[in-house]
């Protein structure tokens, strides 16, 4: 059996909740499925629940042959989304951390080891992941959800939106620094500012199997953030160039024109009684993100905002 030292755990598999009466079984499921020949711990982090969540993860630590792996926390008070992620983070022991939320789950029993032996044998990897199968609750469609990049860089992750998911995650623990990572307690895209943290020190190796399926459904993060998808993510990126001391600032300048067209061109369709409040938005998200020169800020006024507003006033 493959074991980190001291016989702790070589895996943790990080698992946040909220509300997930409806869909943690089968997140539990996935994880405790998994065929290995080492060590893991399911740390449950369970964000005062005001549903039957901790009635189903205590049935599940108490009659499941595999129960022993979960360690279940269910905080007294509501932390918010990142602060419980960062506390389940500090928790966790293994020397790989996978993640899967409490509304998604795998599909593929071997995922943890598939994921291990694949870190094992590329040491420039700092994540590996894999293909997401994306289950929409509303339609019942499904698609995959990925951009098949085989050793995705960090400029790729600044680059593209979004194209790695939660669910398909897992890390050298070793590479994330706790501390440094909670100047992101704030956002909201823990995944986002998650890869962007270990790709400054590493790839992301590709897996190309489909592992783990990601829920699309009403009160998901994502689908209750709709249209502000992009302003978020500029922020995260924002504080990211922070962090690194701004060594990636022509790359995060570049993506945040960007992601600023995907937002307007997202608000096309609003009544025009909307400008003033789209114009303060896009202004904003745009001077939060960078400290702008005049020149800067003129070249993005005149070749983009002004433009559009007129456009979308004629």
């Amino acid at each position: 059996m493959r074991k980190s030292s001291q016989n702790t755990p070589l895996v943790s598999v990080v698992m946040i909740t909220y509300k997930h009466e409806a869909f943690i079984a089968e997140a539990i499921e996935g994880v405790l499925m998994q065929e290995c020949d080492f060590e893991v711990e399911l740390i449950i982090a369970d964000d005062n629940s005001p549903d039957k969540t901790s009635l189903i993860v205590s049935k599940y630590i108490e009659t499941h042959p595999k129960g022993q792996w979960i360690k279940y926390t269910r905080h007294e008070r509501n932390k918010g989304m990142m602060p419980n992620f960062i506390w389940a983070l500090e928790q966790a022991k293994g020397k790989y951390i996978a993640l899967c939320e409490g509304d998604d789950y795998w599909i593929d029993s071997s995922k943890l080891e598939k994921q291990v032996s694949f870190l094992e044998a590329n040491s420039n990897a700092s994540l590996s992941y894999h293909p997401v199968k994306i289950i929409n609750c509303r339609n019942h469609n499904e698609e995959i959800f990925t951009e098949p990049i085989k050793n995705a860089t960090i400029e790729d992750a600044i680059k593209i939106q979004y194209f790695i998911h939660t669910s398909s995650i897992m890390y050298r623990a070793a590479l994330l620094n706790i501390s440094e990572y909670k100047i992101f307690r704030n956002v909201l895209f823990a995944d986002l500012a998650l890869i962007l943290s270990l790709l400054d020190k590493g790839v992301a190796g590709l897996i190309l199997s489909e592992m783990s399926c990601y829920r699309l459904h009403d009160s998901g993060v994502t689908s209750t953030l709709n249209l502000s998808y992009p302003i978020y993510s500029i922020k995260v990126r924002k504080i990211f160039n922070k962090m690194t001391k701004f060594r990636y600032s022509n790359i995060i300048y570049k993506s945040t024109i960007d992601l600023l067209k995907i937002y307007s061109y997202n608000l096309q369709s609003s009544y025009k009684s909307l400008v003033i409040v789209k114009i303060i938005l896009i202004t904003n998200a745009f001077r939060f993100a960078f400290p702008l020169n005049i020149y800067q800020f003129k070249h993005f006024s005149y070749t983009f905002l002004i433009p559009k507003i007129y456009r979308f006033l004629k």
